[in-house]
């Protein structure tokens, strides 16, 4: 009997003896899975470039003190800066062209955001036009060809009569260059703009 029961006994610890790794293993690989499962792929999302950059800010050098910098001389300015983010705000966020230039001489070089920060805008691009905080009635034209304008074609414009914001337009007709290719230039009431043909 007590031969019986050690045989007995001898065979249950060999049992778990091989049976434990089997099972630690299992386990061990079931909760790794687990693991890969519940992570999941690593997704780097994009960054969003900032739109403070001395790039941005020497666009608008050039335009408000051109007398002072070209955009050449500004950009080896801001970036051999000791702080050429400092360089680029206070330009981007300057009040007007007078700001601007204060910023260039370095007579007044401080970073005081407020609003929007300044940003070269593309054709078509929604841009600041008449006076701020106010709606431009619909009877109204909205034409600004200025120094300062972010549009990149110079003219921020919004036909008469019309729902759509005002956008950076290029000016075409009889005194004005004709339209880029694959444009049309497109008669209002008061001024006449080159647009897309689907438009």
């Amino acid at each position: 009997m007590t031969v019986c029961l050690h045989k007995h006994f001898n065979f249950v610890l060999m049992a778990l003896l091989i049976g434990a790794p089997g099972c630690g293993s299992n386990s061990n690989s079931g909760s790794s899975t687990g693991d890969e499962k519940d992570a999941g792929p690593q997704i780097e999302l994009p960054v969003a470039p900032s739109p403070i950059s001395c790039e941005n800010a020497c666009i608008r050098a050039a335009k408000c003190a051109e007398a002072l910098v070209t955009e050449e001389d500004c950009l080896a300015l801001c970036m051999g800066d000791a702080k050429p983010e400092t360089y680029a705000c206070c330009i981007q966020y300057a009040d007007g062209c007078a700001k601007v230039q204060s910023c260039v001489n370095g007579n007044f070089m401080v970073c005081k955001p407020s609003g929007d920060p300044w940003v070269p805008l593309a054709v078509f691009d929604g841009c600041p036009c008449g006076e701020p905080g106010k709606d431009i009635p619909k009877n109204a034209e909205c034409i600004k060809v200025d120094h300062d304008s972010p549009c990149e074609t110079g003219v921020c414009f919004k036909p008469v009569v019309s729902d759509k914001t005002p956008f950076c337009a290029i000016r075409c007709g009889s005194a004005f260059p004709t339209c880029p290719a694959g444009m049309k230039c497109q008669q209002t009431a008061k001024t006449d703009y080159c647009k897309l043909p689907f438009e």
